[in-house]
């Protein structure tokens, strides 16, 4: 049984070891067991996927905690234009002052010079977002930080004059918040499992259970499909984090079954 994202290498030994070993002690059968332990496990693995986690102790607080983290990427490559008077004004305020006033006018090319001479970035119109979209996942989206971050301390790409725009924007890709988390809900559905705050606000997000059942093993895989999922930070360790975690569980279960089983037998305690 895993949990599987884009080719996320998981440990599952421990954990396939700890339900087999359940299974011998259960009345059910061992594709219900398996079943029951699945559900288990995948909501467990929802409720640590982005934006759960962090400090955020609630769905609503995850989601808020995802929200302010989408607004904080963008903004960090987008400057407005108080942002660009600012960066300037630390090394020359008259120089500042002059783009402020060029732009009180509408001088948006004499502002944009003065910004190009001073910080090396541009001032113009948003990009419709195409500059974040390029820069985030991954390897390429922290390459495009540092290099920012070498040329100017604040760390902006470019400025633009429609900050409007931009917060429109910034406020649409918030609604995505939920979508990689998303990518679990059919599968948690299909198990009949209680589905996780948020986690299903996204109903095209990709994402499924495969069943293999023969009579060389049952197998259950929840499969989360959305494309940027791999690229996560820490996404392989929180997956592996909830398996443990039921890993845990099942060894209580197995001691308290052990103890039980060893009263019964007349022994004041189990063997170790």
């Amino acid at each position: 049984m895993s949990a599987e994202n884009d080719g996320l290498k998981l440990d599952t030994a421990a954990f396939d070891a700890a339900v087999i070993r359940f299974a011998t002690t259960s009345r059910k059968a061992a594709a219900e067991v398996l079943k029951d332990q699945a559900r288990l496990l995948f909501v467990e693995v929802a409720k640590i996927t982005p934006p759960y986690g962090g400090k955020a102790s609630s769905g609503r607080k995850a989601e808020e905690q995802g929200r302010t983290a989408v607004a904080r990427d963008i903004y960090s490559l987008y400057g407005t234009r108080s942002d660009a008077y600012d960066v300037i004004a630390q090394s020359n305020v008259p120089a500042a002052n002059a783009f402020w006033s060029h732009l009180g006018k509408g001088n948006e090319a004499l502002a944009s010079s003065i910004l190009r001479d001073v910080t090396g970035k541009g001032l113009g119109k948003f990009d419709g977002g195409t500059l974040h979209k390029r820069t985030s996942g991954g390897s390429r989206r922290r390459t495009a930080r540092s290099n920012a971050k070498t040329q100017n301390a604040r760390g902006f790409v470019f400025f633009v004059t429609d900050a409007e725009n931009l917060a429109a924007y910034v406020s649409k890709r918030q609604t995505h918040v939920w979508w990689l988390a998303s990518g679990w809900s059919d599968a948690l559905r299909s198990l009949g499992a209680k589905i996780p705050f948020g986690t299903d606000r996204h109903s095209a997000a990709p994402g499924r259970l495969r069943v293999e059942i023969s009579d060389q093993r049952i197998a259950i895989t929840m499969e989360n499909q959305v494309s940027f999922g791999r690229g996560v930070k820490d996404i392989e360790r929180r997956i592996q984090f909830a398996m443990n975690k039921r890993v845990g569980a099942l060894d209580r279960r197995w001691e308290t079954y052990i103890n039980r089983a060893a009263r019964d037998a007349g022994f004041s305690k189990s063997l170790p």
